[in-house]
């Protein structure tokens, strides 16, 4: 495929390429051992054939979202196309005769790019050299499609905790029923590979998911297509926080920069890198509502919102984080596996919890259907949430 290129267009490579995030390309072979070695590469090519990193990152250094930023459209086909089909079946090849399996293969790539979740695959020379000489990253962005949902289906993922990947014309058709905008903040709760945010307008995107796997897989299709996905540092004016009245407004959490989340969203109970673009030192602990509620932070904070004028900025801020992860989401987004059911050791644990719920919610007087309110009446008071952050 021939490519005509406009001044922007190096404009915009220019600016990724000065990123801090960008690294330096391989020089030789040898260069490619080192953790995240493509990533420069990838910014120049995805920045060049279609210009979302660019975007994405001068919003984030700004800090803000204006009317007027307009994000790169992608065109998503329909299964995966031939030439990348081809691409990845040579190289899954390269993986068999080196005695590994699928799983491997993601990791070669998630680690040539540099994301927390991967570590460095144990694959011969051999087939390094190979793989370094066989894969092309820009193939995914001359002919975008729903790659790694069906090919993890097929070679290895699919069936596990029922993992059907859903069509990419029904998650075309379930987002233009529902339309978010591009500020909403959007949840997808069984994330699989993200095929179901691939086609979304939101730039504020949550997804998690229970299968490591599929976590590492929906990394890598999110540092093709949705960096907002995959990479947010900071709350963005406009996108999670007001402007006017200096306050987060939206489910932000502050002490991962990803968002995406390996864990039990039923329990609301996840783990994330820290630094999605660092090598993995240990995962943080990310809870979003859950049902464990000595784990939510927002509910351990009451007594000290009552003396807010006198906490110190540290104070402060950990409060403003644990509310943060309070605000609903605008749209929940998702397919979840039906057919799967709750084994006897998790039903036992639910009623575990109900009983230490109940005992830990004597400690405010109240009965466990009122804890809605005590979230709701905190987040109503603004000055809870407002900090010096900005």
């Amino acid at each position: 495929m021939t490519h005509t290129f406009k001044q922007s267009d190096f404009e915009r490579m220019t600016y990724t390429l000065l990123h801090p995030l960008s690294t330096k390309p391989p020089q030789s072979f040898e260069d490619s051992f080192e953790f995240g070695w493509l990533r420069g590469l990838a910014f120049q090519g995805e920045s060049l054939l279609i210009g979302r990193w660019s975007k994405w990152l001068s919003i984030i250094d700004r800090g803000e979202l204006l009317e007027s930023d307009i994000i790169p459209s992608i065109s998503f086909g329909e299964g995966i196309i031939k030439p990348v089909q081809k691409m990845l079946d040579d190289c899954l090849e390269i993986i068999y005769q080196d005695g590994r399996r699928m799983e491997q293969l993601l990791d070669w790539i998630g680690y040539s790019l540099g994301i927390g979740w991967f570590e460095k695959p144990s694959l011969s020379n051999k087939a390094w050299r190979r793989l370094y000489e066989t894969f092309n990253i820009n193939l995914f962005w001359e002919y975008p499609c729903d790659v790694l949902s069906q090919f993890t289906q097929m070679n290895g993922v699919g069936g596990v905790l029922d993992y059907f990947p859903t069509p990419m014309s029904v998650t075309k058709a379930m987002n233009l029923m529902i339309s978010p905008k591009r500020t909403d903040s959007v949840y997808e709760p069984c994330l699989g590979a993200a095929a179901m945010l691939l086609p979304t307008n939101s730039l504020n995107l949550t997804g998690t998911e229970l299968n490591l796997t599929l976590v590492k897989a929906s990394s890598i299709q999110a540092f093709l297509y949705l960096p907002w996905l995959l990479y947010c540092p900071v709350p963005i004016m406009n996108l999670h926080a007001n402007k006017e009245e200096q306050r987060m407004e939206k489910f932000f959490v502050f002490n991962s920069d990803t968002r995406i989340f390996c864990g039990d969203s039923l329990m609301g109970e996840f783990v994330a890198p820290a630094k999605i673009f660092q090598k993995s030192e240990g995962r943080v602990d990310v809870f979003i509502r859950p049902y464990d509620l000595r784990k939510n932070e927002a509910i351990q904070y009451q007594d000290q919102l009552k003396n807010w004028s006198n906490l110190d900025r540290e104070t402060r801020f950990k409060i403003v984080a644990a509310q943060s992860k309070e605000f609903g989401f605008d749209v929940t987004l998702s397919n979840p596996p039906f057919s799967v059911k709750l084994g006897k050791e998790y039903k036992d644990r639910i009623i575990q919890l109900d009983k230490s719920n109940e005992e830990f919610l004597k400690t405010f007087q109240v009965k466990q259907p009122q804890i809605e309110d005590i979230l709701q009446e905190t987040l109503s008071k603004k000055q809870y949430v407002q900090t010096s952050l900005f």
